[in-house]
Parts: C-alpha cells; structure tokens; sequence
C-alpha cells in the first residue's frame, strides 16, 4: 500500500476474534486472521504488533500476541498467557521511555509490564493502597521517561463533589515503586505520554469531560479544558509530537475529533468540532500523515497535510461485515514514522 496498512479488530461472535487489515490508501479491507479467542485491543510496537486477548474462549485468562510485520502485513506470531492477568483491558507500550522496551497490558486486577522482544514477564504491577482510596480497576497506561502511570477508576470517598472518580499513579520504571499519585475527576480516563510535550489526560463523568496536560516529573497541572455534555475518549499524538487527536460522544449521539495544538508551552485547542458520521466513536491512529479513527463498523481517515483546517475533512468506508471493536486499530507502516502512542 502506498500509505501502509491499518489493522483493526472485529468480534464476529461471542468468544471470537478477527484482526482485519485495511488499505490505508483505499480504506478497503484485505486480510482477516481469525483467532478464536475474544480480542480486546492492539498497539503497533518496533515494527511488531501486539494484541491484548483472552487466551481461550470461555476463559478470563490474559494474553498478548505479537505479530511481526512484513511488508505492512501480520507475519509471524507468537501468543503468551499470564495467569496473573484476569479479563485484560487495554495494551500500550513505553513508545517514549528511557528504559528498557516494554509492553504494558491493563487488567482487572493489576498491570502487566512485559518485554517486547520476547513477552517475558517484568513486572505485575498490583493495584496499589493509597489513603485508604478504594480502587475498582485500572482503566489506562502509559510511559514516558523514567516514568510509567497507570490510571484507576475508583469508588467515591465520602465527602467528594463528584459521583465519578479516578486515580492517576505515577511509577518509577525500573523499580516500579510509587512515585506520586494525583486525584482525577471522571472515571472513563485515557493517557498518552511525552516527554516533550508531558503527561496528556482524559477523563469523563458526572456529565462532564476534560483534557488536562501535566509535568511528568510531578504530575503538576499544566492545563485543563473542560467541556460539558461530551464524553472524552481515546486518544492519538502525531509521531513528531505536535498535534494531539481526541475522539468524543456528545450527549445527542453523535461524536467527532478535537485537535489539539502541543507546539506551544499550554496546549491550545485548534478545532473542537471535527463530525464522524457514525456513533461510537472510538480509537484512532496516525500513519503517514493522515489520521484514522474507528467508530462503529466505520474506519475514517482524514489527510493531515492540507493545513489546519476546522473540521476536519475525511472519507468513511466500512472495514468489514461485522462490528469493529471501537477501540481497536493501529499503524502497520513498516516504513512510516514510528508512533508516539497506541
């Protein structure tokens, strides 16, 4: 493919999977690889990748398959499960870390911090005790620098404003010991890490979104947008780290793509408003100058190299006959930039 090859992941059943590539080019679906085991999500990782799943059907048990890419396709693969990983949640990697290369996996009960060359088990990071917060779950990771953070959703502590609550945690890398934590409002909560550009945070609940930009060294609050009636989601930074994307539910049902300039010191947002016609709205990638975003049974792509136009303009095509799992799709541009985050 001229621009490279997208993979998405679809469920064609209960306890089914399927990782379809699509045409970056054309937006036209080619191969599917099924697998028969529930899929959750996928990274693009060192030309490699790697997909968070249940390692049978029927099963709780987590595990990560990792892909090599030949000539933007799934090549070669090899699949791990952990036992110490129940229902996985979501996958990233330490794509602007100092430290060793590493795969992290979400799951209900702790993070999993793999090796990418060979899926060897570092570290299972336990879901942690902090001034007697009661933690439910942790919902998102990344890494950047010396540092990993992990956000957990968690249950109200008596006296707080709002119904919704999240905890971010910051880790040292290598040792994995706590480092500081931070209160976050919303408990539907995404990272993506720079070094550069900071700790760059979404969070939703209690009707109410923000995008919050911090310091990674001490998590201290850069700048905070808030929005009402939308519900933040996931999140996608360009590979030179100037442009953050982020994908959005209005309150009617229909959602879209915020912009987000990161060139200056504050973040600044450049268009708040860019339409996807189908609903949810989910995961996006950027690869090779345009930005794909999966939203239900859709894959939209829109060129990033006509300026900053508000909204965006784009083109739609369905990836296949079956749901894809909105907050699933990555690069797999053996020959594009590498990216900065899931």
């Amino acid at each position: 493919a001229a621009t490279g090859n997208l993979a998405v992941i679809e469920a064609p059943g209960p306890g089914e999977g399927l990782i379809v590539t699509v045409d970056g080019d054309t937006l036209e679906s080619d191969v599917g690889f099924p697998v028969e085991a529930e899929l959750v999500s996928l990274t693009t990782f060192e030309n490699t990748v790697f997909v968070a799943r249940y390692m049978v059907a029927g099963s709780n048990v987590g595990a990560i398959s990792a892909f090599e890419l030949s000539s933007d396709y799934l090549g070669f693969s090899t699949t791990v499960s952990y036992n110490s990983c129940v229902d996985p949640t979501d996958i990233t990697a330490t794509f602007d870390a100092t430290s060793t290369s590493y795969i992290i996996m979400t799951c209900k009960h702790n993070t999993l911090v793999v090796e990418s060359s060979n899926l060897k088990l570092v570290q299972a990071v336990p879901t942690p005790t902090i001034d007697g917060i009661q933690i439910v779950e942790p919902v998102s990771a990344a890494a950047a620098g010396d540092y990993l953070f992990i956000a957990y959703q968690t249950e109200l502590v008596e006296g707080e404003r709002f119904e919704s609550k999240g905890l971010l945690v910051q880790y040292d890398i290598s040792s994995f010991s706590i480092v500081g934590s931070k209160r976050i409002i919303g408990s539907t909560i995404y990272l993506v890490a720079s070094t550069t550009r900071g700790l760059l945070l979404t969070s939703s609940g209690f009707g109410k979104s923000f995008f919050s930009q911090m310091q990674i060294t001490n998590l201290q609050t850069v700048i905070t947008m808030r929005s009402d009636g939308e519900t933040f989601g996931h999140m996608s930074i360009t590979p030179d780290a100037c442009t953050l994307y982020i994908s959005y539910e209005g309150s009617d049902g229909t959602g879209g793509i915020r912009s987000i300039d990161l060139t200056t010191s504050r973040a600044e947002q450049m268009c708040t408003d860019s339409p996807i016609a189908t609903s949810p709205v989910g995961a996006s990638t950027v690869m090779n100058g345009t930005l794909y975003v999966a939203s239900a049974n859709i894959v939209t792509s829109y060129p990033l190299d006509l300026g900053n136009l508000c909204p965006l303009t784009g083109s739609r095509v369905s990836a296949g006959t079956v749901n894809i799992t909105i907050n699933a799709i990555t690069s797999m541009c053996s020959e594009c930039a590498p990216p900065l985050s899931r």
